[in-house]
């Protein structure tokens, strides 16, 4: 029932332009994490998403951006 519920999400693809370089340069800077999570992070805050949802526990939220461990809604 979960796959399919995630399945009719809308999903919204985002370039990845300069403000979200400089954006994810910060959160790597700020959160010491891998550019690919510091990108996943400021591409979701370029689009206006509030939360970002995850079982890595090492991302923490950042301002404009709430991180939610999905483990903790189970």
């Amino acid at each position: 029932m979960m796959a399919e519920a995630l399945r009719d999400l809308p999903i919204q693809m985002t370039a990845l332009d300069p403000a979200v370089d400089k954006d994810a340069a910060w959160i790597r800077g700020a959160l010491g994490v891998g550019v690919e999570d510091s990108v996943h992070l400021a591409s979701a805050r370029s689009t206006g998403a509030t939360a970002f949802v995850t079982n890595d526990r090492r991302l923490r939220s950042i301002p404009s951006l709430d991180v939610i461990y999905l483990d903790d809604l189970a």
